[in-house]
């Protein structure tokens, strides 16, 4: 069926957007191999290394732009477009979505040890995960007791 993934969770090609925007993209005018847009890390700092590079090689190309909307329309979820990296392109995803990034305590009403998730006693942490007072209460209690302050 059009538009519906098929056996392999691939997108159907006949509803993407166009690529005539690809014979004048900088990595097919100097044929670069497409590897080097998959970055590996390699080492402790391999992969920032790599996503540094390809940055550099995507800054002056001429459809960048095109090649972020084309990856963000077809939803790749790996390699880097438009000299973006993953996690760069699952933000923009998300942004344009509306959506929040998940929390894997929001939906819970209470905490592990049963304390309720009100507004007296959550803490919300700037990354938008929740934290139950009384728990860190606690936890902040044992820890002065064991180390004697």
């Amino acid at each position: 069926m059009p538009g519906e993934p098929d056996y392999y969770g691939l997108p159907d090609l006949a509803v993407l957007p166009s690529q005539d925007w690809l014979p004048r993209a900088k990595c097919s005018v100097n044929r670069r191999h497409t590897d080097f847009f998959f970055p590996v890390a390699r080492g402790a700092e391999g992969l920032s290394v790599a996503i540094a590079e390809v940055k550099a090689y995507c800054r002056n190309c001429p459809v960048k732009k095109e090649c972020l909307e084309w990856a963000l329309a077809a939803d790749c979820n790996s390699g880097m477009f438009g000299g973006k990296s993953e996690a760069e392109i699952r933000k923009i995803r998300k942004k344009r979505m509306g959506k929040v990034v998940p929390s894997g305590n929001r939906d819970k009403t209470h905490c592990v040890q049963e304390h309720p998730y009100n507004e007296m006693n959550t803490y919300v942490r700037p990354d938008g995960r929740r934290t139950c007072r009384a728990c860190h209460k606690e936890r902040n209690l044992e820890y002065r007791k064991r180390e004697g302050i």
